[in-house]
């Protein structure tokens, strides 16, 4: 009988082991120094919640908080949920994470979640001395600063092999021709660690931005809206149709129909926002006799094409503008043209991330105008990515946010006005 009972346990061994051998686990990736970057979960296996991911696989402290900044439902049963990283209170730079839920459980995380030290977080400088600081290192007088912005975060510094400082984000409002970049100020001591380009896609020498008052709420949907229908003659895509809105006796490129205002300006060559003013057509017949000359033109494309960009990934993927808000209008989209009155400048396009805001060239030595659809979804894509994502404009990150950009442009061209431009001829 113990003879019949042994070997019944040997006999089972094999089994059992492979058993637990195909017990299913996690696919995991993660980075050089260990850090969890995405997690797969399979149908049949066990998942965390959020909270449990973070305690149990991104072991996060007392110090350490996760702050949810979205949660919402892409298609039956189908959630989205994003996280920004927080280190004793203060948001931590291009931190954060994301979690994909079908029916109620967790089958994908990822994200960047940066593992701090015991970092002191009591600033030594205030916000007025770092920007002191930095408009001493890029050689602007204080008569030409005519106001900034400033926020405390903690940032890694890739130039320090990533060490995370604790640092004020320096935006300057200048007309300074160097002024082309937002600084990262250590407040500690006032040593500028790091910069970056202003605008996303653009060269590192474009002009630096003055803002002017920008729209950040749009009109209540809800009450009745008659829509004025454009006829526009574009520049690059034909005789097209799009929303416009009279104003007076003119009729003007804003757009207040769909859930975001859609709004193009022209900055008429200048590199100050204050400057810019209403793109206006008489009768609503956009013609190029009346708008091409001067290439306000470019600005129909523009307005006909971010329109469309909307429809699109509203109507297909139900995103509303670049932040996609869980409930609520969208962030307004405002557009603008004939920026600055430099070669480098004409010649480029970007999303100007401390202004929410996109600008659009008029070419010059290089490029015609920049409004073709590709480029304007290139831009657009950007605003969702500053929104969504966060990512800086400068390593690894810089170079993810310009290849998001590039499919962007390609797929929105190829979805609104047809060919496989990623094809050679």
């Amino acid at each position: 009988m113990k003879n019949q009972l042994l070997s019944a346990m040997i006999l089972a061994l094999p089994m059992l082991a492979k058993a637990q051998q195909s017990k299913p686990v996690p696919t995991v990736l993660t980075d050089k120094d260990g850090i969890i970057q995405a997690m797969e979960f399979s149908d049949n296996a066990p998942s965390p919640t959020d909270q449990e991911f973070m305690r149990q696989y991104l072991k996060i402290t007392a110090d350490d908080r996760f702050e949810k900044a979205n949660d919402k439902e892409r298609s039956p049963g189908n959630t989205d949920d994003h996280f920004d990283q927080f280190y004793k209170g203060i948001k931590v730079d291009g931190a954060g994470y994301n979690f994909h839920y079908k029916k109620g459980k967790l089958f994908y995380a990822h994200g960047h979640f940066v593992k701090i030290g015991n970092l002191d977080i009591v600033p030594s400088i205030n916000s007025e001395r770092a920007k002191e600081l930095f408009a001493a290192y890029k050689q602007i007088p204080a008569s030409e600063i005519s106001g900034f912005t400033s926020e405390l975060l903690v940032k890694e510094i890739a130039s320090a092999d990533s060490t995370a400082y604790l640092v004020f984000e320096i935006y300057l409002r200048s007309n300074a021709p160097v002024n082309d970049e937002i600084g990262y100020v250590n407040a500690k001591t006032g040593e500028v660690l790091a910069t970056e380009p202003i605008f996303s896609h653009s060269s590192p020498h474009v002009k630096g931005i003055q803002p002017k008052t920008i729209q950040t709420t749009t009109p209540d949907l809800k009450r009745a809206l008659t829509p004025a229908n454009g006829n526009f003659a574009t520049r690059y895509s034909g005789a097209r149709t799009g929303s416009t809105d009279k104003d007076g006796l003119k009729y003007r490129l804003l757009d207040e129909t769909r859930g975001a205002v859609i709004h193009t300006w022209n900055m008429q060559g200048s590199f100050d926002f204050d400057a810019s003013v209403e793109l206006l057509d008489n009768d609503n017949i956009w013609t190029a006799a009346e708008h091409a000359a001067n290439e306000n033109d470019m600005g129909l494309d523009i307005h006909w094409a971010l329109q469309k960009i909307y429809d699109r990934l509203n109507t297909v993927h139900a995103v509303n503008s670049f932040n996609d808000p869980v409930a609520g209008a969208g962030f307004p989209i405002n557009a603008y043209i004939r920026y600055g009155n430099t070669d480098i400048a004409r010649n480029n396009a970007g999303w100007a991330a401390a202004v929410k805001s996109l600008v659009f060239g008029d070419g010059a030595t290089v490029y015609r105008p920049m409004a073709s659809v590709d480029v304007v979804a290139h831009e657009y894509g950007h605003g969702i990515t500053d929104f969504q994502i966060g990512w800086g404009n400068s390593g690894d990150q810089g170079a993810f946010n310009e290849g998001l950009s590039d499919i962007w442009g390609a797929i929105m061209q190829h979805r609104i006005t047809g060919g496989n431009i990623w094809q050679r001829p």
